[in-house]
């Protein structure tokens, strides 16, 4: 019974922290330094040409990137985001 509640737990919490992620895909040609900033917590991936990351984002993030044209781009959830010319912006 302990083993049943303790794995339906688990499968919960990797069903919904999923759905508390963003996605980012670097669609420039060169490797992209994008920042999450959470609040209290900053979190900063580099980010290849062509590949995609994912971020838990539970609540509202800034997305930006270093040296970008853009401000930061305001995220929350599931979105799904990509770099584009040195600026963040939803996918399309």
């Amino acid at each position: 019974m302990i083993r049943t509640l303790l794995s339906a737990t688990a499968l919960f919490t990797l069903a919904t922290a999923s759905a508390y992620a963003l996605t980012i895909t670097n669609r420039d040609s060169a490797e992209a330094l994008v920042t999450v900033d959470k609040g209290a917590v900053e979190v900063v991936h580099k980010i290849a040409p062509g590949a995609t990351v994912t971020e838990p984002c539970p609540d509202v993030c800034g997305v930006r990137v270093a040296e970008g044209t853009g401000s930061d781009h305001l995220a929350r959830d599931d979105a799904k985001l990509v770099v584009k010319d040195k600026r963040v912006t939803p996918q399309q």
